[in-house]
């Protein structure tokens, strides 16, 4: 990574946080829904825009930050004009997004993506270093390739992941929100099945429950230092400690 590090956004319209994440700064668009985001990427702590189903793309911009900066780099579309689902096609690809929501660097500096409406996790190996202008996912999890978009059960599938994160193990979760789950991935550059599952009794359950073992619409997830998983329950109102769920 860069001497300062690098700020991702994930740019889909609606409000400007910084660094605490509950401030409103300046109204940018309206949407008739909303969906907050605020987290760490990239190992600094910094602006985050985000909302539901617009301008799906993701923006990269370089450290140090300053007023009125431009991105240098855009993932999800042909070029920083473009705003279209799946770049306008009527399949995604490898070099398309749909809603992108929760997104992630690991150490080694690969992205990790949930997108809402294509339901699925992409994965790009090192991007910001990829050398090329038009960048596409190298791994795709919750689908069997990469022009499918069916919401599935089992340990390979999802329905309109919302978030994702990285273990300090560096297990891949993933915020399965319309199936009231949480997936663990152990080895996820290698392997695209979970091997855990947190919420559900098995991996072909998806019923809402109210109970320390039981979720309800979970969307934001983070892993502490010592391990210990923090899920947003949303339709249970409620936040959630799992310890040392990975």
């Amino acid at each position: 990574m860069p001497a300062g590090g690098t700020q991702w956004i994930v740019e889909v319209g609606i409000y400007l946080y910084i660094n605490s994440g509950i401030r409103l700064i300046k109204s940018l668009r309206f949407c008739d829904v909303l969906e907050r985001f605020y987290g760490w990427v990239g190992g600094i702590q910094g602006l985050v825009l985000i909302g539901i189903h617009h301008e799906t793309r993701v923006l990269v911009f370089m450290a140090p930050l300053s007023s009125s900066e431009a991105a240098s780099l855009v993932i999800g579309q042909p070029d920083f004009t473009s705003k279209h689902c799946n770049r306008g096609r009527n399949i995604p690809a490898a070099d398309t997004l749909c809603g992108p929501k929760g997104l992630t660097l690991d150490a080694s500096g690969n992205l990790w993506v949930a997108e809402d409406d294509n339901s699925r996790v992409l994965e790009y190996n090192d991007p910001l270093h990829s050398g090329s202008p038009d960048i596409s996912a190298d791994l795709v999890y919750g689908e069997p390739n990469f022009s499918s978009v069916a919401c599935a059960l089992g340990p390979n599938g999802v329905c309109h992941p919302d978030h994702v994160a990285i273990g300090r193990s560096g297990q891949l979760l993933i915020s399965d929100g319309d199936n009231n789950r949480l997936l663990v991935i152990d080895d996820s550059l290698t392997n695209s099945t979970a091997n855990a599952v947190i919420g559900q009794p098995d991996f072909n359950s998806n019923t809402p429950a109210t109970s320390a073992s039981g979720l309800s619409g979970p969307k934001g997830i983070t892993v502490d230092a010592k391990e210990n998983l923090y899920v947003t329950d949303e339709d249970n109102n409620r936040l959630l400690r799992f310890n040392k769920a990975e």
